[in-house]
């Protein structure tokens, strides 16, 4: 499982402050991108970099208007997660702990 992470805001900030890390991560303002959610741009750009097809991708986001919204008009499954647990990193972290587990 590929872990990217897309923000309109800079994502290594965003990592460091939660404590985690990402195989890849993308921002909405990066060259080549410069449109915010719910725009594709940033979705079509991790589909090509990582290879997988939208039915492959899942975009985990705390908002229905920009999230899931970019997920929506992008053709890939959206996981609408609770703000509150999503800005402690909770949901993110158990995240991590299900996939390295299954790895195990």
């Amino acid at each position: 499982i590929t872990v990217a992470v897309y923000s309109d805001y800079p994502v290594e900030e965003k990592l460091h402050a939660l404590g985690l890390q990402a195989d890849l991560s993308i921002c909405s303002t990066a060259p080549g991108i410069e449109q915010l959610k719910p725009g594709t741009k940033a979705i079509e750009k991790l589909a090509e970099i990582t290879g997988c097809k939208s039915g492959e991708m899942v975009f985990i986001g705390d908002r229905d208007d920009t999230d899931g919204e970019s997920a929506h008009r992008a053709g890939i499954h959206f996981i609408k997660l609770d703000p509150e647990k999503a800005r402690k990193g909770i949901f993110f972290t158990e995240l991590i702990n299900a996939v390295n587990s299954h790895h195990d």
